[in-house]
């Protein structure tokens, strides 16, 4: 049985859990693929298995500053992760910023919004997670 004072989920220590570990490593590789797909938005958006469904009409409307805009928002939320991984409190922030560049896409993308909306959601969990660890001191 595990006392009180017992730190096993990382609460009241400087150490983070090892789920918080985890979880950032997963915000990384999130980030490798929203950079991933945001190369295929630069390149050849049909070339990608992800957009094969989505007329490429859609592409032509967002817009090349849209879309680097995406990409950028990507690399910041590659950032982040790599923050959390590091423990540094600007972690949040980056996942903030790569929030709202997330978003930028969903006012053009009307009829496709699975990609930003589920970029956007993650953004969502990445900031809640940063924001706790930040309480909790794991990010000084």
């Amino acid at each position: 049985m595990l006392s009180k004072d017992s730190s096993r989920d990382g609460v009241g220590s400087a150490t983070p859990p090892m789920w918080f570990t985890v979880i950032a490593i997963g915000a990384i590789l999130c980030g490798l693929a929203e950079i991933y797909a945001g190369y295929g938005l630069l390149s050849a958006p049909s070339s990608l298995p992800i957009f094969s469904d989505v007329k490429p009409d859609i592409f032509d409307n967002l817009g090349l500053i849209a879309r680097y805009i995406f990409v950028a928002a990507a690399g910041v939320g590659l950032i982040g992760g790599v923050l959390m991984i590091l423990r540094k409190k600007w972690a949040r922030a980056a996942f903030i910023v790569a929030l709202g560049g997330s978003l930028q896409p969903i006012f053009l993308l009307f009829g496709h919004l699975a990609i930003p909306l589920v970029t956007a959601a993650l953004c969502g969990a990445e900031i809640w997670l940063a924001t706790v660890a930040q309480q909790r001191g794991w990010l000084p």
